[in-house]
């Protein structure tokens, strides 16, 4: 697993913890807000792979949330400290 210093992931690889956890939602999430992730640094195309920036894309994501009180990604976070993700049986 990248540390937190280098994660990144290019869209087609996904990664499950990280929302929208999926390849499928984050391209609609990408092409719905291209221009502020781009601007934010969160995603750049590299050859053919559009790659997103862990730490930029957390900090993206955090900026979108104010309108949603108490919410906080617990998987990004998980992720960043390296940590597993919790499968669907552990979190019911």
């Amino acid at each position: 697993m990248p540390t937190q210093e280098s994660m990144a992931w290019a869209m087609k690889r996904w990664p499950e913890a990280v929302y929208p956890h999926s390849y499928a939602k984050a391209r609609r999430l990408f092409y719905s807000h291209r221009a502020s992730l781009v601007k934010a640094g969160a995603v750049t195309r590299i050859g053919r792979d559009l790659v997103f920036d862990g730490e930029r894309y957390r900090k993206w994501l955090q900026s979108h949330s104010k309108n949603v009180e108490g919410w906080k990604n617990a998987a990004l976070e998980r992720h960043r400290r390296g940590e597993a993700p919790r499968s669907a049986e552990e979190s019911a």
